[in-house]
């Protein structure tokens, strides 16, 4: 049987949630692999014959070592954290962002989203971050509203 690159990164993605029970874990995987495969349909090789050997972007040298690095760094750091505090991208999708909250979604961590201000929050975020804080890295209040946030959210 030969699965799509969508069905390959379900299969990947809901690899990567454990035990996690949510009854959305399958649906939430299909999103984020469809919005992966639709951000990046071929991966350019970094250096090297400016056509790639084959269509499939998950069979690059580049893409298996970001695969490796998301698997052995970044899922680690997130199982072993309380909460994930994301600073949510103002404009083009950004993909580390995209993983690392999928990925916070599937170990079922608290989320607190922090956005700039003014920014048009979708309805999928508020649905899924425990909290949302507003605000500007500059700004000498964010660090208190931030701490507070993350007490209420870890109880």
């Amino acid at each position: 049987m030969m699965l799509t690159r969508t069905e390959e990164l379900v299969a990947l993605t809901r690899g990567f949630a454990g035990p996690y029970p949510g009854p959305n874990r399958l649906a939430i995987a299909r999103v984020l692999a469809e919005a992966f495969v639709a951000r990046f349909p071929l991966f350019p090789p970094l250096g090297g014959n400016p056509v790639p050997d084959t269509d499939d972007p998950f069979d690059t040298p580049e893409f298996r070592d970001y695969a490796r690095r998301v698997r052995t760094e970044l899922i680690p750091k997130l199982r072993d954290s309380a909460a994930s505090i994301s600073l949510v991208p103002n404009g083009p999708t950004d993909v580390k962002f995209a993983v690392e909250l999928g990925l916070s979604i599937m170990l079922d961590k608290p989320i607190v989203a922090v956005v700039p201000p003014g920014t048009k929050v979708p309805a999928k975020l508020v649905a899924v971050a425990d909290r949302i804080v507003e605000g500007d890295l500059n700004d000498r209040t964010l660090a208190d509203r931030l701490n507070t946030a993350i007490r209420e959210v870890l109880g």
